[in-house]
């Protein structure tokens, strides 16, 4: 028998077909078949994506399908309704869900149901990874791993929440080797042979050094009161609190291994991110210079870009605060003038540097190249619950980055100090 398919110009009549069921669903149904009315709802919300995404549907097939649930719901009057309802909705829609792409099954239904599995799991991230499985059995979803479940189901983006710390050059290796020899150092550079020599040819004499990043686990605890928790249950906003959360704790996390390089961190815990101004003075991969008045000038600034070579043509910044920035802009075109300012891109062509950072972190005007700067990362852990503080009525929420930082690229960072 040829099957009926429905077709484009179908659409929009299906649509409001689904459309006027889902709204006949939620007034006919009693709130003593609540789970029974709201995984109905569920189930039309996803006839009604299916139905948008595909050329051609079977109808007589989708019928069929519709038409099973509620014969099996009825005709089993010992079941519960909540297992009755998640079984047949993952064995109806499971077929529908493997062919959509990947990203496309976490339907926003799906998403708070992910949220509200990692907002109430306990036992940091094993116990939030099977948690969210069972989201995903009970949905009869397939092929996505947990990491891009948490992923489509918190944020779209994942990226850095700081632009300083998006530029570091990110890598595994944790240990390095260097030379502070200058380049026209007899043991670094090249030598001439004549044939009627009676010498020997030198060997290269290269004073090796070697520097190691440390990782230590650098994390961050928020805790939520259980009363505003049941809050955001009841208005069904889960995945948008678990979004914030997510990135409020990164956020922070990031902020403050900034402050750290900056110098500007008040803390002594954290002890693997090196400060780019290093102990305070002039090393091989570092120059400190001397500022020439009791305040900051552009020429200073300009000298602190100067000191910083740059060989390879990688990109260089200049960190300042807002205070710093003002001085440096203003300008009178005459004597008696008023006072203007010149524009970040001038700036920028004046001092010879690509960007110009400014943040309240900074203690000082740091030139750097953000890629001579090594960041060491083994993981950086999902969001997970640490505990449940039955005492004080919260539940605590962590994410952590196993971690560690210093200076790479020899003479990258130049830094201002006070004169005598």
């Amino acid at each position: 028998m040829k099957k009926k398919l429905i077709t484009v110009k179908d659409f929009t009549a299906l649509q409001a077909k689904i459309a006027k069921a889902r709204k006949a669903i939620a007034n006919e149904l009693t709130e003593d078949a609540a789970e029974l009315r709201r995984s109905l709802i569920e189930m039309l919300d996803e006839l009604d994506k299916f139905v948008g995404e595909n050329d051609t549907i079977d109808e007589e097939e989708l019928a069929s399908r519709v038409r099973e649930f509620i014969e099996a719901y009825n005709g089993d009057e010992k079941s519960e309704v909540p297992a009755a309802v998640a079984n047949a909705i993952a064995a109806k829609f499971k077929a529908l869900q493997n062919t959509l792409p990947v990203s496309d099954k976490m339907t926003p239904v799906i998403k708070n149901q992910v949220a509200v599995a990692i907002l109430n799991a306990t036992g940091g991230r094993e116990g939030v990874k099977a948690a969210i499985e069972g989201v995903m059995v009970k949905n009869g979803i397939t092929g996505l791993e947990f990491d891009d479940v948490v992923d489509f189901a918190i944020a779209d983006n994942w990226g850095e929440s700081n632009r300083l710390f998006a530029a570091l050059h990110k890598t595994p290796v944790t240990k390095f080797f260097y030379t502070a020899q200058d380049v026209t150092d007899s043991g670094v550079t090249a030598h001439g042979w004549a044939k009627t020599s009676d010498a020997e040819k030198i060997s290269q004499q290269i004073n090796v050094q070697k520097k190691h990043i440390d990782r230590q686990f650098i994390y961050k605890i928020q805790d939520v009161a259980m009363e505003d928790l049941a809050e955001i249950r009841k208005s069904g906003s889960e995945t948008v609190f678990l979004r914030w959360l997510n990135e409020e704790l990164d956020r922070q996390i990031v902020n403050t291994i900034v402050s750290v390089m900056l110098g500007s961190y008040q803390g002594s815990d954290i002890t693997t991110v090196e400060a780019l101004q290093g102990t305070g003075v002039t090393d091989a991969f570092r120059t400190a210079v001397t500022r020439a008045g009791n305040t900051v000038t552009i020429t200073d600034i300009r000298a602190l870009s100067d000191a910083v070579p740059n060989p390879y043509g990688k990109a260089k910044w200049l960190v300042i605060n807002h205070a710093t920035l003002t001085t440096i802009s203003e300008f009178v075109y005459a004597s008696g003038g008023s006072t203007t300012y010149h524009a970040i891109d001038t700036i920028k062509g004046m001092l010879g540097v690509d960007e110009i950072y400014v943040t309240s972190l900074a203690t000082t005007p740091i030139v750097f190249i953000p890629d001579g700067y090594w960041f060491s990362e083994l993981t950086a852990e999902e969001i997970s619950v640490v505990y449940p503080t039955w005492k004080n009525n919260i539940m605590s929420y962590q994410k952590e980055r196993y971690a560690g930082a210093a200076v790479h690229d020899l003479k990258s960072v130049a830094f201002l100090v006070a004169g005598e």
